[in-house]
């Protein structure tokens, strides 16, 4: 899994926020959770976006640091 499809998952753009992280994984929960939703596909939806989240949480600094570093190479050399 990469940083942009985990964000897709959970249906938000690849400069998310923590907030609209935590917004978009909620909404999921609320809809697709199994107690709420028995139908077999919820159960899918649902360790999808377990996954993307935690993905997100986890690795969510080392995008960071990358975007950082390639922002610095940007401005040394224009």
């Amino acid at each position: 899994m990469t940083y942009v499809e985990a964000s897709k998952i959970l249906g938000i753009d690849v400069t998310h926020t923590v907030d609209e992280r935590k917004k978009a994984y909620r909404a999921i929960v609320k809809k697709y959770h199994p107690d709420i939703n028995p139908s077999p596909s919820a159960e899918v939806i649902m360790r999808n976006a377990n996954e993307a989240f935690e993905y997100l949480n986890t690795h969510e600094p080392e995008v960071v640091k990358s975007l950082t570093h390639l922002s610095i190479f940007n401005i040394i050399n224009n």
